[in-house]
């Protein structure tokens, strides 16, 4: 192969490289975006991102707590009639 193909085939691989690096470059500032709008969100309903996992976990437990306070409700109110 000629030196001048070789060039062109290492010209074109380099530029396709410069493409691919420019669109991870994009999709990283995307994503760094998301993420400081998911931080902000978090935030703002009171949590933070190191404790959210244990405040979803704590939120879940109320919510079966309530449920079942409702189902005895309903339950108690059935009993009644």
């Amino acid at each position: 192969m000629k030196f001048e193909e070789r060039a062109k085939i290492i010209k074109e691989q380099l530029e396709a490289a410069t493409m691919k690096r420019n669109q991870a470059i994009g999709r990283l500032e995307e994503l760094k975006n998301s993420k400081a709008i998911c931080i902000e969100e978090i935030k703002a309903a009171g949590s933070t991102p190191e404790t959210i996992e244990e405040d979803i976990k704590r939120l879940g437990q109320e919510i079966e707590s309530k449920l079942a306070e409702c189902e005895r409700i309903i339950a108690e109110n059935n009993e009644l009639k």
